[in-house]
């Protein structure tokens, strides 16, 4: 069950037992995915990640607006997602190339 416990400890868990360098994929109802950098809050009903900037830590190129036209640089930002949202966690090893952009900080 995902809920304030999965987050709190068992992801650590999932992370510790899978071994080597994994990175965290996290997967929502609407189809919609996360890399996950590190869980910042859990609180009832929701959790406080830091996920990476696109795909495999690409950077994103923003919607064509004009309030818009800036590609969003490598990194990571704050999301906030609501349990009952999230279908699937995966604890995966990255490939070589994504390993130097993307990780879960234990």
């Amino acid at each position: 069950m995902i809920d304030v416990e999965f987050f709190r400890a068992g992801l650590q868990e999932l992370v510790r037992n899978h071994g080597g360098n994994p990175a965290v994929r996290l997967v929502l109802h609407s189809g919609a995915e996360y890399l996950v950098r590190d869980v910042i809050q859990t609180r009832q009903g929701h959790v406080v990640l830091n996920v990476y900037h696109g795909p495999a830590g690409a950077a994103i190129v923003a919607s064509s607006s004009s309030a818009y036209e800036c590609v969003i640089p490598s990194g990571f930002h704050p999301v906030t997602v609501a349990f009952e949202a999230i279908s699937q966690v995966h604890v995966f090893e990255p490939s070589e190339e994504q390993r130097t952009k993307i990780g879960f900080k234990r």
